[in-house]
């Protein structure tokens, strides 16, 4: 008899615990993920796509140091950043890692006047080229990195070419403290420039009014962290892409 009542104990303890498991497992599953986020940034796009995926919700900050504080203070669990600002926030030891990557990104390219289809042809070969054998890349790691990328220099043999630019992108095309125009943009379109043979003559304008520049032959082409649209392409032609932005997302590093 006794062994019977032991038996039947174990086997309430048995689904007693099985049942914790199971509840355990469905706090885990239905647990509310939630990802900080610049306000009105493309880091919130990105944060929007990764959530509608897994289920977290979006927590809105003022600038990027608050939402990795917000991280670091567990009032949410994950961030999404650049790999310009993650990499600035790791290296300032801000108890940050790398959890995973966003389906989001930023894909950059050269604009050009319809009539201008052969220096696009050129531009495109030029990025095939240096695209391959890791140039663009190399120039884009060393600005994540803060280190210096040497740009080759050019023969010049074909001439001058204008780019127009909207210096307002961090780390892509910006004034430094020394008021020298520089960025993976500047980096990249300066590299194609030399490869091709010409040398490179860079304006700033805002960046509506540059391509009204652009339109009106005050410049040959565009490279200022602009993206292909099918508006944009009902007046200008396109390259392929020279480079990318991607968002990432990060969280508290154990």
């Amino acid at each position: 008899m006794s062994k019977r009542i032991i038996c039947v104990l174990l086997s309430v303890v048995c689904i007693l615990c099985f049942s914790s498991c199971e509840d355990d497992s469905e706090v885990l599953i239905n647990k509310t993920r939630y990802v900080a986020v610049v306000s009105d940034s493309d880091e919130t796009m990105a944060a929007k796509i990764y959530c509608d995926s897994m289920g977290g919700e979006i927590i809105e900050y003022a600038s990027s140091f608050d939402a990795v504080t917000a991280v670091r203070n567990g009032k949410a669990d994950f961030v999404v950043l650049n790999e310009y600002e993650a990499q600035s926030f790791i290296d300032s030891k801000c108890e940050l890692e790398f959890s995973e990557k966003c389906e989001y990104k930023l894909e950059y390219r050269a604009i050009f006047n319809f009539e201008n289809k052969d220096l696009l042809n050129q531009f495109n070969e030029a990025i095939e080229s240096l695209t391959n054998d890791g140039t663009f890349d190399k120039i884009k790691q060393s600005y994540i990195k803060g280190e210096r990328f040497d740009i080759p220099d050019s023969s010049g043999e074909k001439g001058e070419l204008v780019m127009i630019c909207d210096p307002i992108f961090e780390n892509r095309v910006y004034y430094n403290d020394e008021n020298v125009l520089m960025g993976t943009d500047v980096d990249i379109a300066k590299t194609i420039c030399a490869y091709l043979g010409y040398d490179l003559v860079i304006e700033v304008a805002d960046f509506d009014v540059m391509f009204f520049e652009l339109e009106s032959g005050n410049a040959d082409f565009i490279i200022s962290s602009a993206e292909y649209t099918e508006q944009r392409a009902e007046y200008f032609l396109f390259s392929d892409v020279y480079s990318t932005l991607e968002y990432n997302v990060y969280t508290r590093k154990e």
